[in-house]
């Protein structure tokens, strides 16, 4: 059922990214203002089975058009292409899901902004306007960084708005081990997750972290 939806959207296969979750968070509607952090980890979960069911099909179809016997160096570059496809989806799903999330919750942001030389976090508020404007006050700016698993990728956002000294990180990640979520704390960010990954980290590690809607709340504050 969900293939035939998918097709009769997309026909000439996989549209782009923020298409795609757009309309993933039609198929399964969700109220972010009421509960931000449950309706982030439904569109994300739902995008990725929508996903991988049209990628079966579409990859299927594209295995069939290759010449046979199927050959390594056919498809290699074959199977390089759609792995790289899921890399980058992901990421991009998780910034256009918290955009939407965002604007339900109706909070000024700006999304891949600059801010110094080429430097573009993911998320930055109230916007780019108040960022490079001297005379608004630096506590009342926030980065967000977005990344759907952590790893030592978040050392990335440590230099992407000067102004701005406590850096805020959210992720999908679970159980990130303490070692790490202390050099976070040190080095000045503070990591944000849905409500339920939180449960995976220990007592003493939730102290610092906020869930999605801690973070909103914060923000909420600031621009009122």
């Amino acid at each position: 059922e969900l293939l035939e939806k998918l097709r009769a959207e997309f026909p000439s296969g996989f549209p782009k990214t923020e298409s795609f979750s757009a309309f993933a968070r039609k198929l399964f509607p969700s109220d972010s203002a009421e509960d931000p952090d449950a309706s982030l980890e439904l569109w994300m979960e739902k995008e990725d089975r929508l996903y991988h069911i049209f990628e079966e099909h579409l990859a299927e179809q594209e295995l069939n058009a290759l010449p046979h016997p199927l050959r390594l160096k056919s498809i290699l570059p074959f199977s390089l292409a759609w792995l790289n496809r899921r890399k980058s989806r992901a990421g991009h799903a998780l910034e256009h899901h918290l955009g939407a999330i965002f604007r339900q919750n109706k909070i000024k942001f700006g999304s891949q902004v600059r801010t110094e030389g080429n430097k573009k976090p993911d998320f930055l508020f109230p916007g780019a306007d108040e960022y490079h404007d001297a005379d608004f006050p630096c506590s009342l700016l926030r980065m967000l960084g977005a990344k759907t698993t952590c790893k030592d990728r978040w050392r990335q956002i440590l230099n992407e708005a000067d102004r701005i000294s406590n850096k805020h990180l959210i992720t999908m990640q679970a159980g990130i081990s303490v070692n790490q979520t202390n050099e976070m704390k040190d080095a000045g960010v503070t990591l944000v997750v849905p409500k339920s990954i939180r449960e995976s980290y220990t007592d003493a590690q939730k102290a610092d972290i906020l869930t999605l809607q801690d973070f909103i709340n914060e923000i909420r504050r600031l621009q009122s």
